[in-house]
């Protein structure tokens, strides 16, 4: 095994060299989109969806759940839901 001075750890993986410096890139420039994305949308979602869930009722849905409409569709491969409404608008499926 090289050392860890050739690399680095990852996920309890050593990395060498070229592969130690493609992950750091990556890693750069995912945090550098991160932060594009906090400056573009400043609004942390996280509390809200808290709130959302905490309010929830107990069967809330489960008559769509349970329709043989939705069993049909999530027994059918390759399927995905339809969501008309403007773009750029919150859409609840």
């Amino acid at each position: 095994m090289a050392p860890l001075t050739t690399g680095g750890l990852f996920a309890g993986k050593l990395l060498e060299g070229s592969e130690h410096s493609d992950h750091i890139k990556y890693t750069m420039a995912f945090k550098f989109a991160l932060s594009i994305l906090d400056w573009l949308i400043p609004i942390d979602y996280a509390p809200q969806q808290s709130d959302y869930i905490n309010r929830r009722q107990p069967g809330t849905g489960q008559w769509f759940l349970d329709s043989a409409e939705f069993r049909a569709w999530v027994d059918t491969e390759k399927q995905m839901p339809f969501c008309p409404g403007i773009s750029g608008r919150e859409r609840r499926c």
